[in-house]
């Protein structure tokens, strides 16, 4: 660090000591030693520092769990609101982060979130949370819980009534206070169970990062229903009763099943056959008769027109091999598995019911067989297991399986037949 940016470092923790020394509040009857002791190093500035500072605003999270701060919501319609009305600046940066994984996703949603709490941040809410500072300040400074009167002196200090102390310029926004995110995220669940038209009301990227933030919590809600079940069908019948598991299902099971996908792309739920050799044939046969056969470039082919194609033969295949009645056969191998599971002593066993569940309810929806991403999925894990002689099969068969164990080209095969899927969904 430069002697300039050290000189102006100090200059900064030095205005922030003087900013709290004037911030904490005079000691008056029913405040505790502790909170005495508190208020003597806050006001020296003993240890205080611009992180010290980011820490109490991020720990303050630790507030939300008493009594004033515990029933603290904002009106669920305009939650919705305000959240839908900023996504769509954040939608695309959102996506694309999303893909690349890391931390970045985690930061542009926080500055999606302050955008949204600043919508939120109204006159009557600023009245309610003053009311709710000056109750907790009292109750807290008269306790002995160090870490949480120095975070309600900071939170108060910043947030509170300024006539009775210098106000902060530039004071941070509610979106960078662990307690407001936390009020926030558990108001946008609250408006999500609550409204009737919630999901109707916002963006479906953004209706799908919530239900995997509620992946969870959802988690626990399934592993705790199938200790009370034995059956897939007490599942259904659970799903229908229990209004706590039919949210839950409602939110996870789409994500129950593109972990389905992949669990069997990794070969986690064994080999199961569901599809003959002469089934799995005839997407070659479409394959070699309208790609194979003709000239073209691999390095380009393989990775657009041949994947493009290849899905597309799936597709036509499983619609015409899968009668109602084969489809009935499929739909009992799968039960059978996830009796299996639900039957299994083995805890890693066990865990995969839900999944096979998802894939089970996916098989019964009353949608064309190519629409069923559960059934698609089995038709190419089938397919893809096949073994075949290689000797008999084209080089460019041979090239193009060869491939399609690697993960991109499966991942790729993957999205394809579940874009699909939803094209077809918006189209009926």
């Amino acid at each position: 660090m430069t002697s300039k940016k050290r000189q102006g470092r100090s200059k900064r923790q030095q205005r922030l000591k003087h900013k709290q020394a004037q911030l904490v509040p005079t000691a008056g009857g029913g405040i505790s030693s502790t909170a005495r002791a508190v208020m003597a190093r806050m006001t020296a500035g003993s240890g205080f520092t611009e992180d010290k500072f980011v820490d109490l605003m991020i720990g303050s999270d630790i507030l939300r769990q008493e009594p004033e701060f515990i029933d603290m919501y904002f009106p669920s319609r305009p939650t919705l609101e305000a959240a839908t009305r900023h996504f769509s600046r954040f939608r695309g940066r959102l996506t694309r982060a999303m893909r690349r994984g890391g931390q970045e996703l985690a930061t542009i949603y926080d500055d999606y979130r302050i955008a949204a709490l600043q919508d939120l941040d109204t006159p009557e809410f600023r009245r309610q949370l003053q009311q709710r500072l000056d109750q907790c300040t009292s109750r807290l400074l008269a306790g002995h819980d160090a870490k949480k009167i120095e975070v309600i002196i900071w939170v108060n200090a910043l947030l509170g009534n300024k006539q009775a102390r210098p106000p902060l310029k530039n004071a941070p926004p509610l979106g960078l206070y662990g307690l407001f995110t936390m009020v926030y995220e558990d108001s946008f669940d609250q408006a999500m169970i609550e409204l009737a038209d919630a999901q109707d009301l916002v963006d479906d990227l953004l209706y799908e990062m919530w239900c995997a933030r509620r992946g969870e919590a959802d988690r626990a809600i399934f592993t705790a229903a199938l200790d009370r079940i034995t059956t897939p069908d007490q599942f259904a019948g659970l799903v229908e009763t229990d209004a706590a598991l039919a949210g839950a299902w409602q939110r996870q099971k789409r994500l129950l099943l593109e972990e389905f996908q992949l669990l069997m792309a990794r070969g986690a739920l064994g080999a199961p056959t569901f599809f003959t050799p002469d089934e799995i044939a005839l997407t070659m046969h479409k394959m070699e008769e309208r790609h194979w056969r003709r000239s073209w470039s691999p390095g380009r082919h393989i990775t657009t027109l041949a994947m493009t194609q290849f899905v597309q033969c799936i597709r036509e295949t499983v619609d015409e091999i899968v009668s109602p009645a084969r489809l009935a056969e499929i739909t009992e191998q799968l039960r059978i598995e996830v009796q299996h599971a639900l039957e299994s002593k083995n805890k890693d066993q066990r865990a995969l019911a839900p999944y096979l569940l998802g894939a089970l309810v996916s098989l019964q929806e009353e949608k064309p067989p190519s629409q069923k991403p559960a059934l698609t999925m089995l038709y190419l894990v089938n397919l893809t297991s096949q073994r075949f002689d290689m000797d008999e099969l084209s080089p460019e068969w041979r090239r193009f399986l060869e491939r399609l164990q690697k993960s991109q080209l499966w991942q790729m095969a993957r999205e394809s037949l579940d874009s699909a899927g939803e094209a077809a969904d918006d189209l009926s």
